[in-house]
């Protein structure tokens, strides 16, 4: 029914209709509005909580990442139960990828293996961070480093008791980059690795602790074939030796070059160490009973180098053709030297004459021996004319071989 008041036409049952359909509307809009607001802040969780920002970015930025142990069956369904005898696997896998890594896992406690792969990133082909210890094995995989500047083709930091066994690292790009590198990570096996053509061939920062370097092949690096460096000095790391055993050095600028400033056992043994620009052998702030023997020191521009290191035994080391002295002793305490060849080292006689070894700085309580005092056997030097009453001085120091051997060890 229609009622008119003065010019004004009212029905109301159209009125009626229109409020209904306003309300209505307006019901729309509110619920509308309940929506957006709640989507936008499920949104703004998910994407303004750090946490979740750095895990997006983490998965965004390597082409297999694992953050944590669901990743490895909820998001990549890998064969295995993650027990130390069924170990995830990520095997058989070649991978090309513009991002920064290959394979990145992050926190996990599951024992996992990444084996059999080949792959090439833009930064790293494997890193590997905070995992729970001896849960990680990198084996027999192909590891291509395409970075320009300081990246590494196998990352392991924070990860005790990692084993990187056999694998093949290459360097695509630049000769600033890594083939091994571990940081944090003591307890660790090196084995098997050949890392040639980077800027160090095996890196290890602050990774001392029981750490076992054997059988690796690191030639023609820019640096060092092996770097060792630990600058921490706590008592972290309750397993203190170091072995480094059969490995091959070869025409890099220093072959192994450890600086410890610490307490550790450390062996080096039957090593080949030849070729080197600068040194075969450098050890640096060494303060424990270490012994380097067996190994081949061939061609380098100096043979061993040792300074501010105290107690350390070096014998049946065959030391010959260094261009300048076979061995160097700066600032060191307790040295045995005996049953080693030195072999035409200095020969052009540019450094102190013709000697073959030399003391730089030596102060009355620096003891230097260089022969057996049980045995009375010392060493074989090429350059001396051997008699029963010889002996062999060395230079820029009052030490001397007392028992020079007449004839070569037999190594």
């Amino acid at each position: 029914m229609a009622i008119t008041i003065g010019n004004r036409k009212f029905d109301r049952e159209k009125r009626k209709k229109q409020e209904d359909a306003n309300d209505k509307g307006f019901k729309g809009f509110m619920i509308s509005l309940a929506v957006i607001y709640l989507l936008t802040a499920t949104i703004a969780t998910t994407v303004l909580t750090p946490r979740v920002m750095k895990a997006n970015r983490k998965y965004e930025n390597g082409e297999i990442v694992i953050l944590n142990d669901n990743d490895f069956t909820i998001k990549y369904n890998l064969p295995g139960s993650g027990a130390f005898d069924d170990p995830y696997r990520l095997e058989n896998i070649t991978l090309q990828t513009k991002k920064l890594w290959g394979i990145y896992i992050d926190e996990t406690t599951k024992h996992f293996i990444i084996k059999n792969c080949t792959i090439k990133a833009n930064q790293t082909s494997i890193l590997i961070l905070h995992v729970a210890f001896g849960t990680g094995i990198v084996e027999n995989n192909t590891c291509i480093a395409n970075s320009p500047d300081h990246y590494s083709s196998i990352i392991v930091n924070f990860c005790s008791g990692t084993k990187i066994l056999k694998n093949i690292c290459k360097n695509g790009f630049s000769d600033n980059n890594y083939g091994i590198s571990l940081y944090g990570s003591p307890n660790c096996i090196i084995s098997e690795n050949i890392c040639n053509n980077f800027r160090e061939g095996i890196s290890c920062y602050n990774s001392i602790g029981n750490l076992d370097i054997r059988n690796n092949i690191c030639n023609y690096n820019t640096v060092s074939g092996i770097n060792i460096y630990n600058y921490v000095y706590s008592d972290y790391y309750t397993i203190d030796s170091i072995v480094i055993y059969n490995n091959t050095c070869l025409m890099n600028y220093v072959g192994l070059d450890v600086t410890l400033q610490e307490r550790f056992y450390v062996f080096i043994i039957e090593n080949n160490f030849s070729n080197n620009t600068i040194d075969g052998i450098s050890l640096e702030d060494h303060d424990c009973e270490s012994i380097i023997a067996n190994n081949q020191i061939s061609n380098n521009g100096l043979g061993i180098r040792l300074y501010s290191s105290w107690n350390i035994t070096i014998e049946y080391n065959h030391i010959n053709n260094n261009t300048d002295f076979g061995m160097i002793l700066s600032h060191v305490y307790n040295c045995y030297v005996y049953q080693n060849n030195f072999l035409y080292n200095n020969l052009v006689g540019q450094i102190e004459g013709l000697k073959q070894a030399s003391v730089e700085y030596q102060r009355y309580y620096y003891n230097h021996f260089w022969y057996n005092n049980a045995t009375k056997k010392g060493n074989y030097w090429s350059d001396l004319v051997w008699s029963e009453t010889a002996i062999y001085n060395i230079t820029n120091t009052t030490d001397a071989d007392l028992y020079p051997l007449q004839h070569p060890v037999d190594i």
